[in-house]
C-alpha cells in the first residue's frame, strides 16, 4: 500500500482542483457566449418577445 497524504496535503489538493475548475468552467463560459455572439451576428433571426408563462388548462369552472 502507498502512503496516504498528509490531511494538510489533502486540502491544499482540493482547494488546488477547486480553484483549477472554476477557472475552467470561467473560460469555457467565456467561449461559450463568444461562440453564441459570432453565430448570433452571422445568422441573425427575429425572435419574438416572450408572452409569459403558458397553460394548457381549461376554462376555470365556477359553481
Amino acid at each position: 500500500m502507498a502512503p496516504q497524504p498528509t490531511p494538510a496535503e489533502r486540502i491544499r489538493h482540493g482547494l488546488h482542483w477547486s480553484w483549477w475548475r472554476r477557472c475552467h468552467q470561467a473560460v469555457a463560459r467565456a467561449c461559450h457566449r463568444r461562440r453564441n455572439r459570432a453565430r448570433e451576428a452571422e445568422h441573425p433571426t427575429a425572435r419574438p418577445p416572450p408572452t409569459g408563462p403558458q397553460t394548457t388548462a381549461g376554462p376555470l369552472i365556477s359553481n
